[in-house]
C-alpha cells in the first residue's frame, strides 16, 4: 500500500512537462511529503479536461457518496487500487471507460526489508522532475474530484529495494500519460497501458527512518541517508 507521495516540483516545470495548465494556479504548493492518511489534494488531469490541472481528493470515492472521507477510507482504502481489482469493484469498473486520470508526482516511498528491520527509499525519475500516474477518478455532487492511482506489478529495479507488497504505482512517460486520458482510446488500448512496464529511469537512496513518524514532514527527511547495517541495493 502506497499511503505517502512527494511533489516538490515547481509549477512550470509541471505545466511544461504534461503541456497544460493550473486552473487556479495561487492553490498550488509543493510538498515534501504528502500524507495520504489524512484528508489530501494531489494535481491530476483528467479526460474530460486534458489541458487543465486540476486539484483532487486523494483517494477516490463512489459517485453518490455523500459520507466523510475518512469513513470511507478506514473501510475500504482507495489511496492505490490494483488494475485487476478496479475492473471486479462494482462501482469503480466503468470508470476506466470514461473517468482516467493522470496524477502527478515526483516522488514516491517504499520499504526494504533488510535482517529484521525496515529502512525507508525515497523514489524518484532520474531527471528529478515530475512524472505522472495512470490513475481514475469520479466527481462527487459538491464537484469536487477525487482520485487514486493505479499500480502494477514491481520493475526490476523495485524489486531490489521494496520488499512490503509485490505492486507499486503505474507510473507514465508525458507521452503515455497523455495516451492514457486519450478518449478515443478502446478498451483494448486501455488494457495495453495499463499493463505497459514504467518507461522511466529511475533513482532511489535511503532515507531516514523518522519517515515512519506520521508527523515528519522535513525537507531534509529526503535527503539521502547511509545505513552501515544495509547492503547497496
Amino acid at each position: 500500500m502506497y499511503y505517502r507521495l512527494s511533489n516538490t516540483a515547481g509549477m512550470k516545470e509541471i505545466e511544461r512537462n504534461f503541456d497544460s495548465t493550473f486552473d487556479f494556479p495561487k492553490l498550488y504548493e509543493t510538498q515534501h511529503v504528502i500524507n495520504g492518511l489524512k484528508e489530501s489534494s494531489i494535481p491530476v488531469i483528467t479526460m474530460q479536461k486534458p489541458s487543465s490541472i486540476q486539484f483532487a481528493i486523494w483517494g477516490v470515492l463512489p459517485e453518490g457518496y455523500t459520507g466523510e472521507w475518512q469513513i470511507f477510507q478506514d473501510n475500504f482504502n482507495t489511496l492505490n487500487i490494483n488494475y485487476n481489482q478496479l475492473k471486479k469493484t462494482v462501482w469503480c469498473c466503468n470508470m476506466l471507460e470514461t473517468r482516467r486520470c493522470i496524477i502527478i508526482a515526483n516522488g514516491i516511498f517504499c520499504s526494504r526489508l533488510f535482517d529484521g528491520e525496515l529502512y525507508p527509499y525515497y523514489v524518484t525519475a532520474k531527471n528529478q522532475e515530475a512524472f505522472g500516474m495512470a490513475g481514475v477518478y469520479n466527481v462527487l455532487e459538491d464537484g469536487f474530484i477525487t482520485a487514486s492511482f493505479l499500480t502494477s506489478p514491481l520493475t526490476p529495479e523495485m524489486k531490489r529495494i521494496q520488499h512490503i507488497g509485490d505492486h507499486m504505482p503505474h507510473i507514465m512517460s508525458a507521452e503515455d500519460a497523455k495516451n492514457w486520458i486519450d478518449p478515443s482510446n478502446s478498451e483494448t488500448d486501455v488494457e495495453i497501458l495499463a499493463h505497459l512496464p514504467v518507461s522511466l529511469a529511475l533513482n532511489y537512496h535511503p532515507i531516514a527512518k523518522e519517515f515512519f513518524d506520521q508527523n515528519i514532514t522535513y525537507k531534509s527527511g529526503l535527503e539521502p541517508v547511509i545505513y552501515r547495517s544495509i547492503p547497496k541495493a
